[in-house]
């Protein structure tokens, strides 16, 4: 499976940054499923789960409200709060 980059920030760290072969996200009107070569877009991001798959691992985490950025060179999910399933 074709892979992309995907960071995923906050205002106090990068919780991700990395080559991603899929990524999840809760937006204001449902799932949204990036993969590798996604079309541009600008998304509003719910509160709710965030899956990325990564190097044929599964991560879950739970994502605030923020802003959903796919842009061909890379994808950013710009968060207020996120944390992975093991830091909860």
């Amino acid at each position: 499976m074709n892979s992309f980059r995907l960071k995923i920030l906050t205002p106090d760290r990068t919780a991700f940054d990395g080559l991603a072969e899929c990524a999840v996200f809760m937006d204001v009107t449902g799932r949204v499923t990036v993969l590798s070569g996604h079309a541009p877009m600008v998304s509003v991001l719910a509160p709710g789960p965030l899956r990325i798959l990564a190097e044929g691992r599964e991560r879950t985490g739970w994502a605030s409200a923020g802003i959903l950025h796919v842009a061909r060179e890379e994808t950013a999910a710009l968060l207020d709060s996120f944390e992975w399933d093991a830091e909860r």
